[in-house]
């Protein structure tokens, strides 16, 4: 998001002060689509040193965790719970501003899952936060672009199940158009190169080459030296 969109949406913030915000956001979302968990860390340090009550800061302080607990993978088991919890915290708290409520919840049901993931012995406690923020979204905004990616995402440790390969390609194609009809919207704007890169392999798993290289290079003109597209890439060009 550049600074000017989060200054729009920040509102009573200084514009120096939106602007530095603006900055921070744009150094998590390139740590994280290069893999590269310093910044992303970096970032998340100077967010937490400056603080603030503002909604629009304590959302960005859970998404630079949930970022850095996709991406620290080796970190100490009680680091990635110390992440996965400062996500789930922050979020909630976003999430009792009207404004934020959607995306903080949002949020929070992406963190749950890295919870589940990371996290087996607690994944009961991880799933009931899941329902209740999925549910709360919904209720807010159901075609959310985010709403929809975060849902195939958990939809993804279902695909043993019959249908759920295909229940999951029609909710990030949804997403995909949402995304598309809300182009100029502000507020967060992550989300769109992970949608086309899941896209890309789903095709690239059906043996659809044509269509799942045209998704990978759109995912890497929205986030150049995005780590997982390039390697959908690589496997795209061994597969003659």
């Amino acid at each position: 998001m550049s600074a000017l969109a989060i200054l729009l949406v920040v509102g009573p913030m200084s514009y120096a002060t939106a602007s530095d915000l603006g900055d921070i956001v744009a150094r998590i979302d390139y740590g994280f689509y290069t893999g590269d968990s310093r910044i992303v860390e970096a970032a998340r340090s100077e967010l937490l040193r400056v603080g603030s009550d503002d909604a629009a800061h304590t959302y960005y302080e859970a998404y630079a965790a949930y970022r850095l607990s996709r991406l620290d993978l080796t970190a100490h088991p009680r680091e990635r719970r110390a992440l996965i919890r400062g996500c789930l915290e922050a979020g909630r708290s976003s999430a009792q501003n009207d404004e934020w409520a959607v995306e903080a919840w949002v949020l929070v049901a992406a963190c749950s899952i890295q919870g589940i993931a990371q996290e087996p012995s607690r994944a009961l406690g991880h799933e009931a936060r899941l329902s209740e923020a999925l549910a709360a979204a919904r209720e807010k905004e159901p075609d959310n672009p985010r709403l929809l990616l975060v849902e195939s995402w958990f939809r993804q440790h279902g695909m043993t199940v019959e249908g759920e390969h295909e229940r999951r390609r029609e909710l990030l194609e949804r997403a995909r158009d949402e995304f598309d009809a809300r182009a100029n919207e502000q507020g967060p704007d992550w989300g769109r190169a992970e949608l086309l890169a899941s896209l890309g392999k789903i095709y690239l798993d059906i043996g659809e080459r044509r269509h799942a290289r045209d998704l990978i290079e759109q995912a890497l003109i929205e986030a150049p030296d995005y780590y997982f597209a390039l390697e959908l890439r690589k496997a795209l060009s061994l597969q003659r």
